[in-house]
């Protein structure tokens, strides 16, 4: 678990600062540069809702299995 906690912090960590430096060299306007940030982190937002959608039809299916009556 600690692990997948450090590869999201890493994840997080180097997807902002991949953010700044476009910000920061990028030829476009401002507002053209906000319009990108917004579609970006929609985009995120979406993909992060999908996986955990996916991850949690996963482990209730786990879950399920695990409930279920043993036999010898």
């Amino acid at each position: 678990m600690r692990s997948i906690g450090r590869f999201l912090t890493g994840f997080i960590f180097g997807g902002l600062v991949g953010l700044g430096m476009t910000l920061i060299l990028t030829p476009h306007s401002g507002e053209e540069n906000r319009t990108y940030v917004v579609k970006y982190v929609d985009h995120v937002k979406e993909e992060v809702q999908m996986a955990m959608l996916e991850k949690r039809a996963e482990l209730e299916q786990e879950l399920a299995h695990l409930r279920q009556p043993q036999t010898p």
